[in-house]
């Protein structure tokens, strides 16, 4: 009799004893994203691209919002204090929200760009920080996200081409006499 109401009382207080989670093996689906896809007055686009490791580096930022639309051209790294060259870019009104557009339907706004392990060497380098309901989101420049790498890349290069190729042209004139006149180390 004892046995049975020790069993019965193990029953009993074993069903009081929450199922422990099992552990999974990848992690759980990303929701689709709270943010609406309309375009937020404070929505900006931060576009960066560096050279690879060249003997000579040089880098330009394009920054894209209602307010203003420029590029920063930048002839050497940052730490040598080099001069930085800006030019105003125009760009059409619905341009910044077709941009938002693509990149809401690419997922920036809701799972997280993470970068590749797996890191090239070499080359040049993209990022892009876009701002949007007061946060910062980031696709840094090697990512682990292949099922909109296309997308991301197709992006790049039409922020790219709203520099008049005559700015660019005038940038690398002017950075190959900055270069002439540069008496530092790279």
């Amino acid at each position: 009799m004892k046995k049975i109401i020790l069993l019965l009382s193990l029953i009993l207080l074993s069903s009081c004893i929450p199922e422990m989670p099992t552990p999974k093996s990848t992690p759980p689906p990303v929701e689709a994203t709270q943010l609406p896809q309309e375009m937020p007055d404070d929505f900006e686009i931060s576009y960066r691209w560096t050279s690879g490791a060249i003997e000579y580096w040089y880098g330009y930022t394009i920054t894209l919002s209602n307010e203003k639309s420029e590029i920063n051209f930048i002839p050497n790294y940052p730490s040598n204090e080099p001069p930085v060259w800006t030019e105003n870019l125009a760009i059409e009104d619905n341009l910044l929200n077709e941009f938002y557009v693509k990149l809401y339907d690419a997922g920036l706004f809701d799972q997280a760009w993470l970068q590749a392990e797996d890191i090239p060497a070499g080359g040049h380098t993209s990022t892009l920080i876009a701002f949007a309901y007061f946060n910062e989101y980031k696709i840094p420049y090697s990512f682990d996200n292949k099922e909109n790498e296309k997308a991301i890349y197709a992006l790049y290069d039409k922020i790219e081409a709203l520099v008049p190729q005559e700015v660019m042209d005038s940038f690398m004139v002017q950075r190959e006499q900055y270069i002439e006149e540069y008496d530092g180390e790279w």
